[in-house]
């Protein structure tokens, strides 16, 4: 994200859930964009009671969800979660949105792409799509809607085409790019700063 900014693109932050803790990483005062979290389940069902009777509650797609993946995908709370980013993107002017791992916050995006029309990409790093997602179905569904799927490794991404063979051509493996001047030497400690570009590819 720092080195999209420093290529002049303004973003627009969404993340489902706060982080749990205080801690943060001392490049992330670096960001000029804010993270904007969603509210709580609460005020979403509201939301979603609002929708339902607006007809904007994906009905048909969250009945479809729970028949074919079950309880665990929890299909009414990512339908939720989509609606109210669905309207947050919508009122930023966000043509595109990327998500990384191919777990909850892709099946989110799936949801967010039939509500709202917004299309979306996804990186898958590696125990979200293997282990986390638990379906191998729901796998190709969401990378049949994305626009195109990274892969860190050329591992993952062999993974990745076994599995979703109908997508093989749009899933890439694009490395995560390092801004080598930011590695701290043990001999001789440093602080990073901010805005210095990096010296390869990065796809977030």
């Amino acid at each position: 994200m720092l080195a999209l900014e420093r290529l002049g693109l303004e973003l627009t932050i969404g993340s489902v859930y706060p982080p749990l803790t205080g801690l943060r990483h001392e490049h992330i005062s670096c960001l000029r964009a804010s993270i904007h979290y969603a509210p709580p389940q609460e005020i979403l069902k509201i939301l979603e009671n609002a929708a339902r009777t607006t007809g904007k509650w994906p009905r048909d797609l969250v009945r479809q969800h729970e028949q074919k993946y079950g309880p665990s995908a929890k299909a009414e709370l990512r339908a939720r979660n989509a609606l109210y980013f669905a309207d947050f993107f919508a009122r930023n002017d966000v043509e595109h949105v990327h998500v990384h791992f191919a777990n909850r916050a892709a099946h989110t995006a799936l949801f967010l792409k039939e509500i709202s029309g917004i299309p979306f990409s996804v990186t898958a790093h590696g125990q979200d799509f293997m282990k986390d997602l638990g379906s191998d179905d729901l796998l190709r569904e969401i990378c049949a809607a994305a626009e195109f799927v990274a892969a860190e490794t050329d591992y993952s991404r062999e993974l990745l085409c076994r599995r979703c063979p109908d997508s093989a051509a749009k899933i890439h493996r694009v490395y995560n790019g390092i801004d080598l001047e930011r590695r701290v030497a043990a001999t001789s400690p440093q602080r990073a700063t901010c805005g210095r570009a990096l010296p390869g590819p990065a796809h977030h």
